[in-house]
């Protein structure tokens, strides 16, 4: 019987801005502070390397991962331990081609898109800026970099 962990989630707390529902820690106007934290990262992950052997999944949340500097983002995504499914949080309008094809390259298997709403007076309220185009559109990036595997949580 194995007594190591089955499941990762890996918390980046960088943001464009602070939503007014969001209970997380998160950071806004830190973008020189990513290399640095994800440091701390690798080697908190390399202290644990027993402990969390082959994992079944692998979650980074936030904030918004996807607002990571790229370069940092691949130097985690490159040194997460082996997992079935690595997922990572992107909000839509972070969604490039070169994003995706970071993540795609990297082993991530499964992005959650912050799409909370698709009705634009929903949005304001919730201090969202991507509109519905804005999914439409990191999901065809996605797609079109061979991750078919999305979530998302909208009302």
């Amino acid at each position: 019987m194995s007594t190591g962990a089955r499941h990762l989630y890996v918390h980046l707390p960088f943001c464009s801005s602070r939503c007014g529902y969001c209970d997380f820690v998160t950071v806004v106007g830190r973008d020189d502070e990513h290399d640095g934290y994800v440091d701390a990262l690798l080697r908190e992950l390399e202290l644990e390397r027993t402990l969390l052997g082959e994992l079944e999944s692998v979650y980074l949340g936030g904030g918004t991962p996807s607002l990571t500097d790229p370069a940092a983002l691949e130097r985690l995504l490159r040194s997460l331990p082996p997992a079935a499914e690595v997922t990572v949080e992107a909000n839509p309008e972070t969604v490039t081609p070169e994003l995706a094809g970071l993540l795609a390259r990297n082993r991530v298997d499964r992005v959650s898109v912050g799409a909370q709403s698709f009705h634009m007076h929903l949005l304001g309220v919730l201090d969202r800026r991507a509109r519905p185009e804005d999914v439409r559109s990191a999901v065809h990036r996605l797609r079109d970099a061979g991750i078919d595997n999305m979530a998302s949580d909208s009302v």
